[in-house]
């Protein structure tokens, strides 16, 4: 099982609030979001996260989607794909 490289996202609109890091949708240029496949053996999707500080490159994988009673998309959780790296902050993606 090899881990990809799905579609690259820069860290610069990204903030971290109460431990986990946080960004809306229109602020990471998605337009819409565009998870591609973490792994090249299974369906998971999710990102590349680039950071603008280090050029670091973090893969994550989409954990959770979180609608509202009517059905409306409110975020999406991520988290990151590989063990060793667990121990970074997840990411929400908020549906602006």
């Amino acid at each position: 099982m090899a881990l990809l490289k799905p579609t690259r996202v820069p860290t610069h609109t990204i903030t971290m609030h109460e431990g986990m890091m946080v960004a809306e949708a229109s602020s990471l240029m998605l337009g819409h979001i565009d998870f591609t496949q973490v792994w090249d053996d299974a369906c998971d999707v999710g990102l590349t996260l680039v950071s603008h500080r280090t050029g670091r490159e973090v893969v994550y994988a989409l954990e959770d989607i979180a609608r509202d009673g009517e059905g409306d998309l409110l975020f999406w959780t991520l988290v990151p794909a590989n063990l060793n790296e667990r121990h970074l902050p997840e990411l929400r993606i908020y549906n602006d």
